[in-house]
């Protein structure tokens, strides 16, 4: 007979059902609250969310994992002139730099970004940096190479806004250029009611971006105040995105990498 642990008290047992009871509803809240508001809001929450980050010399100076150097190495040749969006304080910049790279980097998060002009200024013409969120801002010019820092296409809310990044992404690629997109993937992304009445609920207020399945909204530690959004995709999802652009995925880097370019079969899937 299998041991059972002792029933909690009864006074217990109905605190910890409220509890659980509050914990749904102030996820159920959160949400409505999140989906009913402008995009700029949302957006100024994701800046001063990510602008809590970087902010200390082991985050800007430890490089590339594992996973990412074998993706710069696959996707980025020596020489490239490279967009490096949400590029933080700089951790990507250096491997980038050694193989020979002019960098063009895109950072929304002001406070961030002075860490990256301060630490990286000495490498002159080879690095550029400009403020704002990349959808938001006019590119110069033509790209080999357009980079999502870490997972950093998951943070751009609703799927057609990711969707015409994409499309302006791609009109700024040189012949044979590609896209590289790192985002959180799962077989099964999260779906819940919260994110259901939350979608509900920005459509009745006619907000100008919508909740969809995949979507996480968690609140960040009570001194930011502030909420934090990402986007989990599915198997399929990247694809689904990347050809309503007009574009095609050309390798594959499991578990959570994509190289997007305007003709498939450019390089091996892995």
């Amino acid at each position: 007979m299998r041991d059972e642990p002792p029933r909690l008290g009864l006074i217990r047992e109905l605190g910890a059902r409220l509890g659980q009871t509050f914990i749904k509803l102030d996820r159920l809240i959160l949400h409505i609250d999140v989906a009913t508001r402008p995009l700029d809001e949302v957006k100024r929450s994701i800046r001063a969310y990510w602008s809590t980050f970087n902010d200390r010399p082991e985050q800007w100076s430890s490089g590339l994992l594992d996973w990412e150097a074998r993706l710069l190495a696959a996707a980025v040749r020596p020489g490239d002139r490279l967009l490096l969006i949400g590029c933080g304080s700089g951790r990507e910049l250096r491997a980038m730099l050694d193989r020979g790279c002019t960098i063009v980097g895109v950072e929304p998060s002001a406070p961030t970004i002075e860490i990256a002009q301060r630490e990286w200024g000495q490498a002159g013409a080879r690095v550029e940096f400009l403020h704002g969120f990349v959808e938001d801002l006019i590119l110069v010019g033509q790209f080999d190479v357009c980079w999502f820092s870490y997972f950093s296409y998951s943070y751009v809310p609703d799927r057609r806004r990711r969707v015409a990044l994409l499309r302006k992404l791609a009109g700024h690629l040189k012949p044979g250029g590609r896209i590289v997109v790192t985002a959180h993937c799962q077989p099964s992304p999260p779906r819940s009611r919260a994110v259901a009445f939350g979608r509900f609920a920005g459509r009745l207020w006619r907000t100008d971006w919508e909740l969809a399945d995949g979507d996480e909204i968690v609140r960040a530690q009570p001194a930011f105040r502030v909420f934090h959004y990402q986007h989990v995709f599915a198997p399929q999802e990247l694809e689904t995105e990347s050809n309503a652009a007009g574009l095609a995925i050309s390798g594959r880097y499991p578990p959570e990498a994509v190289v997007i370019s305007h003709e498939c079969g450019s390089q091996p899937d892995r």
